[in-house]
C-alpha cells in the first residue's frame, strides 16, 4: 500500500502484529520520527504490505501529516506549524491505528494504573476524568500504566503502554502533554491482574454515586470502549472475560478527585482484608508472568 505524494525515505515498524510504514520528505524529519514511536515498537525491514502508512511532508514553513489505513478511507492531511506538533499528531494517529488493528493485544480506551499490586482500569470517553484519576492514584504510591489505553493479552493480563499524559486545568483547558517522569510518576513494567474496573465519569459538583456491576456488565463496559470489538468480537470478548474474572466493577459519577482517590484506597483495602475472589487467587500468576513480545 502506498500514498500519493509519499517520498522514498522512510522506515517500517511493527507494534505487536501491526505493521506501519512511515515516510518523510527529507532526512532531517526522518531522523526525528523515532520520537513518535509508540511503546513496544520494533524496526523491521521494509515489508511488502502494511496495516497503515504515514508521511510527514515539509511544505514551506509547515508540516503536513497524511495517513492511510486498510480499515478506513484516507483521512485528509493535517497541517501543523512545527515539527514537534506534527510528530505528536503522528504518534496519536499510529496509536489509534494500533488500537483498532492489533490482534495480539486488546486496546480499551481507558486509564490504567496499579495500586498495591492490583490493576485498576478506568474506561470512558475523552474528558471523562480518566487521566486525572489515574495520575492521582499514581501520585499516591501507584504505578501508571497508561492514561489512554488499557492493554490486555488473551489471558486477561493488563500491560503497560506508557505515553505522554494529556491533562486539563481547572477550566477544562488542555495542558501541554507531559511524560510521567516530568510529573514525578512511576510506571509499571510488569503485567498485572485487574481487580477493579471503575466506569465512573467526572461531573463538576457531583458526589460519589456508583452502582455495582455484574461480571457480564463489566465486560460490556470495557467492550463499548474497545475500537477493535467490531472487527474482532470473538478475540476481544475472550480477552475481556478473562480480564474481568473476579473483578469488582462499578459504574456512576464522581466529583472531586481527592474523594475518588479515598474511595479507591478503601476498596483496595477492603478487598485485601476480605480476600475477595479475583484479588488474591492470581497472586502466583502475577509473580511468574512476564510480558510476551
Amino acid at each position: 500500500m502506498t500514498i500519493d505524494g509519499f517520498g522514498k525515505q522512510g522506515c517500517t515498524i511493527a507494534v505487536f502484529d501491526v505493521v506501519i510504514r512511515i515516510e518523510a520528505s527529507d532526512e532531517s524529519i526522518l531522523g526525528r520520527v523515532p520520537e513518535a514511536f509508540p511503546p513496544d515498537t520494533q524496526t523491521i525491514h521494509r515489508s511488502a504490505s502494511y496495516n497503515a502508512a504515514f508521511a510527514i511532508i515539509r511544505e514551506g514553513g509547515e508540516y503536513r501529516v497524511s495517513e492511510r489505513s486498510i480499515l478506513h478511507p484516507p483521512l485528509g492531511p493535517k497541517v501543523f506549524d512545527t515539527l514537534e506538533q506534527a510528530l505528536e499528531a503522528l504518534r496519536g494517529q499510529m496509536e489509534f491505528c494500533i488500537s483498532c488493528q492489533a490482534r495480539e493485544r486488546v486496546f480499551v480506551h481507558a486509564g490504567a494504573v496499579s495500586l498495591e499490586g492490583v490493576g485498576i482500569v478506568v474506561p470512558g470517553k475523552t474528558m471523562g476524568g480518566k487521566s486525572t484519576l489515574v495520575k492521582a492514584i499514581a501520585s499516591e504510591g501507584g504505578l501508571l500504566y497508561s492514561d489512554e489505553f488499557a492493554v490486555f493479552d488473551a489471558r486477561g493480563f493488563l500491560y503497560p503502554f506508557p505515553r505522554k499524559l494529556c491533562l486539563r486545568d481547572n477550566n477544562a483547558l488542555p495542558l501541554p502533554p507531559a511524560w510521567h517522569h516530568e510529573l514525578g510518576l512511576d510506571v509499571g513494567t510488569e503485567p498485572v491482574r485487574v481487580g477493579l474496573v471503575l466506569a465512573v465519569r467526572y461531573a463538576k459538583e457531583a458526589r460519589w454515586e456508583i452502582e455495582s456491576l455484574s461480571p457480564a456488565e463489566t465486560v460490556v463496559e470495557l467492550m463499548r470502549n474497545t475500537a477493535s470489538a467490531r472487527d474482532n468480537p470473538g478475540g476481544v470478548l475472550r480477552a475481556l472475560k478473562a480480564a474481568c474474572d473476579g473483578v469488582v466493577g462499578l459504574r456512576g459519577h464522581r466529583g472531586e478527585t481527592s474523594v475518588a482517590l479515598e474511595k479507591v484506597r478503601g476498596l483496595i483495602s477492603l478487598q485485601e482484608r476480605e480476600n475477595v475472589q479475583g484479588f488474591e487467587r492470581h497472586a502466583e500468576d502475577r509473580q511468574s508472568v512476564r510480558p510476551e513480545l
